[in-house]
């Protein structure tokens, strides 16, 4: 009886996560203006255990107005760490001005409330060959939403 208690208790989840959002950013590094949405969900459970992979599913756009630059990712995972729910991790394959050939990592952070101070993103852009990283956006919220949906 006690050893099917334990297994139960460790089998735990603590539900479903989704991350949506839309808005104006300013990149913190460069001050240029960028347009930013992204619609991304776990596709099993997160487990209490830390850290943890977990399958993903979504996708998100980037326009950057001064740098003419625009990144389209395919979400595939989410880094699961249960500390918080104000921020996620998330990544994937993206192309930059329609080339293939990347990968991304976004971080999210929402303060359940709309707009800013407190919602911001952290977008890294790696080349898939190299791994070099090829551009970093430190993005504040200046119009928009980023919402957090648990199950």
């Amino acid at each position: 009886l006690v050893v099917l208690l334990v297994v139960a208790l460790a089998s735990v989840s603590l539900g479903f996560i989704k991350k949506t959002g839309s808005g104006w950013f300013t990149d913190w590094d460069t001050g240029n203006e960028v347009k930013f949405s992204v619609t991304a969900q776990t596709l099993e459970p997160l487990p209490e255990e830390s850290p943890y992979w977990v399958l993903a599913k979504g996708n998100f756009q980037l326009f950057d107005k001064t740098e003419k630059t625009s990144i389209h990712g395919h979400i595939d995972y989410y880094y699961h760490v249960p500390t918080t729910s104000e921020w996620s991790d998330w990544n994937g394959e993206c192309s930059v001005n329609g080339a293939g050939g990347y990968h991304f990592y976004l971080c999210l952070h929402d303060e359940d409330e709309p707009g800013w101070p407190g919602e911001w993103a952290w977008l890294l852009v790696y080349e898939n060959q190299t791994h070099k990283l090829y551009r970093e956006y430190w993005l504040d919220l200046e119009k928009g939403d980023i919402k957090n949906h648990e199950d």
